[in-house]
């Protein structure tokens, strides 16, 4: 069970590391901001 939590919280912050590159990488690739 907390080797499951451990497993779960990496992938949060997995998801959240690869949402915030995106987000950076849409910002250099889109300079007309969209930014949402």
């Amino acid at each position: 069970m907390n080797i499951a939590g451990r497993l779960l919280g990496s992938l949060i912050l997995l998801a959240g590391g690869v949402q915030s590159a995106h987000a950076q990488i849409y910002r250099c690739v889109d300079p007309s901001g969209h930014s949402t």
